[in-house]
């Protein structure tokens, strides 16, 4: 497989395109990607271009070689992770040059869309703009702020403080990183 013959659609689809029919009994595949969620499933499914309506499940070659095991994630309460900034300080003057900071982080191990708040708050933790609130599930995020307060008004310059919040049955997770806002 060569990586001309790699194509991803969407989040969660790869497709591997064969120059010609496999005739052997096996195919291995490396790829690497983020794996947000202990116990992930690989599934495959094999296709001919000839007849794309036809699908075929695979079975790994191996005992439960087709599930990513993340034991580091068992027990754990980390659920937010790789929170960063795409900058530090941005400018939101309106010439298209970073004009908006935008905040990447990934939800980890949960099974289901969870409530997720993503907010912008001043250095006296008063919330300045909530950028998100609803519900999302495992994967990368990005929200991003044009330097707006809730009133739709350019926040003046400084310090800020961008959090991000998950609301768990039992309890809330958040992570909280610091932006700039120049002129």
């Amino acid at each position: 497989v060569q990586p001309s013959d790699l194509h991803v659609d969407g989040d969660s689809l790869l497709f591997i395109t064969l120059s010609e029919p496999v005739l052997t009994d096996s195919v291995q595949v490396a790829f690497t990607t983020r794996v947000l969620r202990n116990a992930t499933l690989f599934p495959v499914d094999l296709g001919y271009s000839q007849q794309p309506g036809l699908w075929q499940s695979v079975e790994a070659a191996e005992r439960r070689s087709n599930i990513v095991m993340l034991p580091e994630l068992t027990g754990s309460s980390q659920l937010i992770d790789d929170l960063q900034i795409a900058s530090q300080v941005f400018t939101p003057n309106g010439d298209g040059v970073n004009d908006e900071a935008c905040i990447l982080f990934d939800i980890l191990d949960v099974t289901a869309a969870v409530p997720v708040r993503v907010d912008i708050l001043d250095l006296t933790a008063r919330v300045v703009r909530r950028l998100y609130e609803g519900r999302d599930g495992p994967g990368r995020h990005r929200r991003c702020w044009d330097g707006r307060d809730g009133a739709g008004a350019l926040a003046p310059p400084g310090v800020y403080v961008y959090r991000v919040s998950l609301e768990l049955d039992d309890r809330e997770v958040s992570r909280v990183g610091v932006l700039g806002l120049a002129f």
